[in-house]
């Protein structure tokens, strides 16, 4: 496990934002958001709003993101999608995520517009940019 970067390499790296909950989060020259904690997070994974395969919004993961293969968290998939270093469902298009999604939401309440709103932009995510059938 990687332990916090000392102040220099932080200084080299960007600016400290904050330091919450024992975690450091800072902005690299690039402008992305990085995060470092002596924990379960690894260093120097950006760190994503929303997850990056379903766009389900990370703070609502009632299991705070999925994990790596080495019981790690992820700062980019949440735990319905990445589990144990792989993607929970594999084999799936950007359009049957697109459904996946729209079904759960209506499922815990939400109108179908909304679900389709929130879902329109799911191929613009990490996971689908490079392919739009994932295959792992």
């Amino acid at each position: 496990m990687r332990t916090i970067p000392d102040n220099e390499r932080l200084k080299k790296r960007g600016s400290l934002l904050c330091i919450k909950n024992r975690t450091l989060i800072w902005r690299d020259v690039e402008g992305i958001l990085l995060s470092c904690n002596n924990t379960k997070i690894n260093c120097m994974e950006r760190v994503y709003k929303n997850c990056q395969s379903c766009g389900m919004p990370m703070k609502r993961d009632e299991h705070g993101g999925g994990t790596h293969a080495d019981g790690s968290k992820s700062a980019m998939y949440c735990s319905h999608c990445y589990e144990g270093g792989q993607f929970t469902v594999r084999n799936i298009t950007v359009d049957d995520m697109k459904v996946r999604v729209r079904g759960k939401m209506k499922q815990i309440g939400f109108p179908g517009f909304v679900a389709g709103f929130f879902t329109r932009n799911l191929h613009k995510l990490e996971r689908w940019k490079i392919h739009t059938m994932a295959v792992e």
